[in-house]
């Protein structure tokens, strides 16, 4: 009895296997440059746990007297994170479009697929902030 997923799958492993092999550095470079991108960042953080009255620093001087560096911090923190979090985005699509043709391109895969990688980060981010509403962060 035969599986219908392995039917399914083994086009796809046969595509990567002609496009990794033979070795070839550039190839693989590139590949291993669009699954960095492809990774994304995650911050995990834990300010619930933060007790201010056992710290030996007093954090209500140091807001007031840091508040705009603070908030200025805050915001670049967060754009960079909405930047990485776009090129994730459209390098998903560099990785499958590389993969399919059998042609490892950064630019011009780019290029291409900026419109389907806008689309993916904003249904993401949309989703992830609806998310973050409903179990109230």
């Amino acid at each position: 009895m035969e599986l219908l997923a392995g039917k399914l799958v083994a086009p796809s492993i046969e595509k990567a296997k002609s496009l990794l092999w033979p070795f070839q550095l550039v190839t693989w470079l590139k590949l291993a440059m669009l699954s960095i991108f492809m990774g994304g960042m995650s911050f995990n953080t834990n300010f619930r746990s933060f007790n201010p009255q056992n710290s030996p620093i007093n954090v209500a001087d140091i807001i007031a007297n840091y508040w705009g560096l603070i908030i200025a911090m805050i915001i670049i923190i967060a754009l960079w994170g909405i930047l990485f979090s776009f090129l994730r985005a459209v390098f998903q699509f560099c990785f499958l479009d590389s993969i399919a043709a059998k042609n490892v391109q950064i630019l011009g895969y780019f290029k291409k697929n900026i419109k389907k990688g806008t689309s993916l980060f904003l249904l993401d981010f949309i989703a992830n902030m609806i998310i973050a509403n409903l179990i109230d962060l």
